[in-house]
């Protein structure tokens, strides 16, 4: 069943029993006479064992049809229910002066905590802004300040390509671990009964500890062997320089508990590694 097919059930004037009648109708042979009673008895007796067999063969595929889209249907509610749950996570406690009461920690939510960066985000821009305008409007249109603000845009703008690659780096050390889990799903899941969907790529990525140190540790091992080929031979440049990217990662994962102690133990085995390999270069 297509998925045009499917979006007739959510249609707020689709019909069930119009629906099972249509299907029902196409399996009964058109060359026979058509019964004038209303019992089921009348009616069984202008049905050939070909056309109940017929009938049988479409009502197992549309059960089968109705299991497999329930179970897709509820695969996808559940993950979108723990999305939500995980939103409303603690992961951190400030200290409320306010607060009268003897607990004096407030707890911060995981939405709360993104919720409050967008403010902070939206608020700084919304300064800078501020700030840009008024600049101009005092400095007048002189070519010598738009040129500078030019270079100032410029530098602005080469900042945050430099804070892009530094998130598609972390993202891609997050998604290691997260495409080896998809290899193993794909191997171990059943065909479905007929055309299935593919799921992309999660848009919003969530990690756990452990996943997040299996990826550190492949990506660990995926560089020493690198190293180890190249002990005989030149060091490839552009391996060190990717190498020296993710040791100075470090400080954006300083403050985040387990995964800043993970991080930290792997900057200093890439540190270790790279030292060792071009001592062994030079000697």
């Amino acid at each position: 069943m297509s998925e045009k097919l499917l979006t007739m059930f959510f249609d707020d004037e689709f019909v069930p029993h119009a629906y099972l009648d249509a299907l029902y109708s196409g399996s009964v042979s058109k060359s026979k006479p058509q019964p004038t009673g209303n019992t089921s008895a009348s009616s069984n007796q202008y049905l050939s064992s070909k056309d109940i067999k017929e009938l049988r063969q479409r009502s197992s595929v549309l059960l089968s049809h109705l299991d497999y889209y329930t179970k897709e249907l509820t695969t996808d509610l559940e993950g979108k229910i723990q999305k939500l749950y995980n939103s409303n996570s603690i992961i951190s406690y400030s200290y409320d002066h306010s607060n009268k009461s003897n607990d004096k920690l407030k707890p911060t939510t995981r939405l709360e905590y993104y919720v409050n960066s967008l403010s902070i985000s939206l608020s700084s821009l919304r300064d800078s802004i501020q700030s840009i305008s008024e600049k101009i409007e005092q400095s007048g249109d002189s070519k010598d300040s738009i040129s500078t603000k030019l270079i100032n845009l410029n530098q602005s703008k080469d900042n945050l390509l430099k804070v892009l690659d530094t998130l598609n780096v972390i993202k891609s050390i997050i998604e290691i671990n997260q495409d080896m889990n998809e290899t193993k799903k794909r191997s171990s899941v059943s065909s479905a009964p007929t055309t299935t969907t593919s799921s992309s790529k999660n848009e919003n990525l969530t990690i756990s500890l452990k996943s997040f140190q299996d990826s550190l540790q492949l990506l660990q091992a995926t560089v020493l062997e690198q190293f180890d080929l190249a002990k005989n031979g030149n060091v490839s440049k552009e391996l060190l320089t990717k190498v020296k990217e993710l040791i100075e990662l470090a400080p954006v994962f300083k403050n985040l508990g387990g995964f800043g102690t993970a991080y930290a133990s792997f900057v200093k085995n890439m540190e270790n590694a790279v030292s060792k390999l071009l001592d062994n270069n030079t000697a």
